[in-house]
């Protein structure tokens, strides 16, 4: 349910939410404005107690707030209420990319260009002020009907980097983050201009690109823009090869060198102008396009099968248990999200694995799987499974009832039956980090302690995989 409100603000609606906190669509009387409010998850605000986490929060938002431009999602105010603080940003009527791209598999390039110089002109405005993106992705580039773009979530991926992650952790989309930023180490200006070069290739692409070694894409399969005469798609291949390049020291130093290069392809004798019109028009047809799909959805619950309903797999006791360990560090969402989750996930472990991405901090996701151990929620499940006549699955752990889990992660790490080695399973963690993040090492130590061979490993990785063309690349990279 959602409250009343925050501050002076008046909440209409959730918009969103994610590991730092909730975003709602809110309402400003004072000056009649219709607002976007993210309010920290409380049982982040009640660790603040006896650290500066509360400060840096306040200091992230005057960060963010300094970055007053044309194509940045402006912030507003910052506040506290009943403990936890919140940011206030302007609300954007617009269609996100991701959702753009879905309905319009390729652009023109010109209006490709468009939307990457707008976000590149974002970035080189923030990172002056001292303020790095470290999540570009579509999903928070936002398309305006007068062909305007609008980058989002500016100064609080920052925020939620600066204060929700150690050395090691790993915050982003894989498919979108730089080489460093996958690995966990420290990461700067080009850490977003290599995302940029990504959402380009996805543009001129039309798809999600396959990846070479390294977890760098495979630009040699990629075909360039056809509007490009022969010689300028050299120079577009180099372009991408720049931005894309694994070390930073090789790639764009900062998004002006990035933009000039760019326009230089696209208008080599003139002074380039980006012709917003076609633009515009393409997101208002688009936006059209997409509403309507959006209504012809039927609106039902979902249907009662083994991969929607829960219950053949989740006992009630197992989701009270569930609940609350997960409300430990999501709050009162926790409940719903678990629902949710359990509609789209065929089995308990998926379904934990998927709480455990809305969970920001690696320390934090560890000690949530531990106490999901400890909780015997697996137990719960099994005995429900039992019930249906189905037998206890095998090789599982059972919260001390059955095998125990003590060694667990030492068996995982040796491979146990599937002989797969240590520099093996290192490689494949590398490759698995590419589409899911950070939890890729904690499945290939689990699954290697199932897998009967090599195969088998990829193929128990690979469920873990949502997007059906990326399964495809993981699997094809067997070694």
């Amino acid at each position: 349910m959602v409250p009343d409100k925050v501050g002076k603000y008046e909440l209409q609606a959730v918009i969103g939410q994610g590991g730092m906190g909730m975003v709602y669509k809110g309402y400003d009387r004072d000056i009649d404005r219709i607002v976007a409010i993210k309010v920290m998850h409380p049982y982040l605000a009640a660790q603040s107690a006896g650290s500066d986490l509360m400060r840096r929060f306040k200091q992230e938002a005057r960060a963010a707030a300094r970055c007053v431009h044309l194509n940045i999602v402006t912030v507003f105010d910052y506040g506290i209420n009943e403990d936890s603080p919140y940011i206030v940003m302007e609300y954007v009527e617009g269609l996100d990319l991701h959702s753009f791209m879905k309905a319009e598999q390729i652009l023109p390039l010109r209006q490709s260009a468009d939307i990457i110089l707008q976000t590149l002109a974002a970035l080189d405005y923030a990172h002056k002020c001292g303020v790095i993106h470290r999540d570009i992705k579509p999903a928070n580039i936002l398309l305006l009907e007068s062909g305007l773009v609008k980058v989002a979530d500016f100064g609080i991926a920052k925020l939620e980097t600066s204060e929700l992650t150690a050395p090691g952790d790993i915050i982003g989309t894989p498919i979108y983050m730089s080489p460093e930023a996958r690995r966990g180490l420290p990461t700067d200006a080009r850490t977003d201009l290599y995302a940029v070069g990504m959402v380009l290739l996805r543009l001129v692409s039309g798809h999600r690109p396959a990846q070479g070694g390294g977890g760098t894409p495979d630009l040699a399969v990629v075909p360039m823009p056809p509007e490009l005469a022969s010689a300028e798609q050299v120079q577009f291949r180099e372009l991408l090869t720049t931005a894309l390049a694994p070390r930073p020291e090789d790639r764009f130093q900062n998004a002006h060198e990035f933009t000039c290069q760019l326009k230089a392809i696209l208008a080599p004798h003139a002074v380039y102008e980006s012709p917003l019109d076609e633009l515009a028009n393409t997101v208002v047809k688009t936006k059209h396009w997409v509403t309507q799909q959006r209504a012809k959805q039927p609106v039902t619950t979902a249907a009662v099968t083994p991969a929607s309903n829960p219950s053949h797999y989740l006992t009630p006791q197992a989701v009270n248990l569930l609940n609350d360990e997960l409300a430990s560090y999501l709050g009162p969402v926790s409940s719903r999200l678990i629902m949710a989750t359990a509609a789209k996930s065929r089995t308990l472990d998926e379904l934990i694995e998927r709480l455990t991405k809305h969970i920001p901090s690696d320390v934090e996701r560890k000690a949530f799987m531990r106490g999901v151990e400890h909780k015997g929620v697996r137990w719960l499940s099994m005995l429900a499974t039992a019930r249906e006549g189905r037998g206890l699955p095998t090789g599982e752990s059972t919260g001390g009832q059955a095998k125990s889990t003590s060694g667990s992660s030492e068996q995982g790490i040796r491979g146990a039956e599937s002989g797969v080695s240590l520099e093996a399973l290192a490689a494949i963690t590398d490759q698995l980090a590419i589409y899911i993040g950070p939890l890729a090492s904690y499945l290939v130590k689990r699954s290697a302690s199932k897998a009967t061979n090599l195969r088998h490993l990829y193929e128990l990785l690979a469920v873990h995989i949502e997007d059906p063309d990326e399964r495809k690349q993981f699997l094809r990279k067997r070694l």
